[in-house]
């Protein structure tokens, strides 16, 4: 995402928590999730972890406009189980493979 750093700051300022996967253990992992009220995330291996979110978590995924990989479909009918799950395609500009898109945030 071109524009990471005006999206997290975003998200901070509404009072989100930023938590970064990359150094946290599977079990650490797994209490973050299932302890969240709601899930920001970029479409990818990390937002796997919403299987462990409480009922009534609000789970929010951003995808590429372009993205085309047609494995997102799980997504929707695992959450049936209480959580709220919303997708939101992101325009990019120039081809999704490089993953250089910019999300719009409210000022």
């Amino acid at each position: 995402m071109a524009n990471e750093a005006e999206v997290l700051e975003f998200f901070e300022k509404a009072g989100w928590t930023i938590v970064d996967l990359v150094n946290l253990s599977f079990a650490e992992q797994i209490a973050w999730f299932a302890g969240a009220e709601a899930i920001a995330g970029i479409h990818g291996s990390g937002m796997t972890n919403t299987l462990w979110s409480p009922r009534g978590c609000k789970i929010i995924e951003l995808f590429c406009d372009q993205y085309i990989a047609g494995d997102a479909e799980w997504y929707r009918p695992m959450h049936g189980r209480g959580t709220s799950y919303v997708d939101i395609s992101i325009r990019s500009p120039g081809q999704c493979r490089v993953w250089t898109w910019t999300a719009s945030v409210p000022h």
